[in-house]
């Protein structure tokens, strides 16, 4: 016979711990779930507020026009589609095209299962040496949830960038 003052669990004891365990972690888990999309909503959101944030500083520090087009290989201007990566890049000798030395940094590619879409500028977006834009538009950066978990990126004529959360399709 053990004394009475052994300690330890007994088997009911530990399976109701357990299932209250499971109970708890049932409830966490999806909304840990929603934590990391909304995350990588942000995170990408992000990315190109730095992107243009870089070139408005450049574009006002050399008094060049600096520009953020879409860009697979970070070498050039290459497509329309913002999903594929960002090159920013001031245009030194005023030719209006990507040259090897111009290019001040290539962003990668957004995450699979984010898609990102311009309004107001389709191609390319110009920082004058002022430090306004060419143009005001937006990029939304949403995910395959619809309701207001996307982020959209506001740019407006006189360059000012900012950030909010906006419903997706």
């Amino acid at each position: 016979m053990l004394p009475l003052n052994s300690r330890g669990f007994t088997l009911v004891e530990l399976l109701i711990t357990i299932a209250i365990a499971a109970i708890l972690l049932s409830a966490g888990v999806p909304a840990f779930s929603d934590f990391i999309r909304n995350n990588r909503l942000q995170s990408a959101a992000a990315g190109i507020v730095a992107d243009l944030t870089a070139a408005r500083t450049e574009a006002a520090r050399t008094y060049l026009s600096v520009f953020v087009c879409p860009s697979t290989a970070g070498t050039g201007c290459d497509g329309t589609d913002w999903n594929t990566g960002r090159i920013v890049y001031a245009d030194a000798n005023g030719n209006g095209m990507v040259e090897p030395g111009e290019i001040i940094r290539w962003s990668a590619p957004l995450d699979t299962g984010l898609a990102a879409t311009a309004t107001g500028f389709s191609t390319l977006i110009a920082f004058r040496p002022t430090g306004a834009a060419s143009a005001a538009g937006s990029i939304d950066v949403c995910d395959g949830r619809s309701g207001p978990h996307g982020r959209r990126v506001d740019l407006n004529a006189a360059g000012r960038i900012s950030l909010r959360q906006v419903s997706c399709p």
